[in-house]
């Protein structure tokens, strides 16, 4: 949360789970970066990939380029779901991608509206990180509008 917070620019966040596979999402909501909402917010030109075993890039479906289920950070809100999540709905925390504040019960489902179909972690039913990694994308200018 510390690490994306307030951070104006396009960030990747990278997953390896404890079975090997490796995945993640690029983030990018323009100038307005990460911020604390009981929403989701976010540009198109977010997606979702797995690196391994199988490579793939879940981009933005046609039909959620209307809409902006692309990227949501929470960890204040009394009734939402507390986490980073990308894609699918907040109601039952139902998010193609899921990492909750603890790091307890993440998933990566294989579809949403949001993005494309495609599988990313070893198992939908869950999986434990093993490490993860957040890199920001954005320069100088974004580093210093996070600080």
């Amino acid at each position: 949360y510390k690490a994306v917070h307030g951070y104006k620019g396009p960030t990747l966040v990278v997953v390896r789970d404890t079975k090997g596979a490796r995945f993640g999402a690029f983030a990018d909501n323009g100038d307005a970066g990460w911020r604390e909402e009981n929403t989701f917010y976010g540009s198109p030109n977010s997606f979702l990939f797995a690196a391994s075993p199988k490579f793939r890039v879940c981009r933005s479906s046609r039909s959620a380029l209307a809409g902006s289920n692309f990227m949501y950070l929470n960890s204040e809100g009394f009734s939402l779901p507390h986490g980073m999540g990308f894609g699918g709905v907040i109601e039952g925390a139902e998010f193609r991608l899921w990492i909750p504040e603890g790091f307890d019960g993440c998933r990566a489902l294989s579809q949403d509206p949001t993005y494309e179909r495609g599988g990313l972690a070893s198992s939908e039913q869950g999986f434990e990180i093993d490490t993860i990694e957040c890199w920001g994308l954005g320069g100088v200018a974004a580093k210093v509008s996070a600080s």
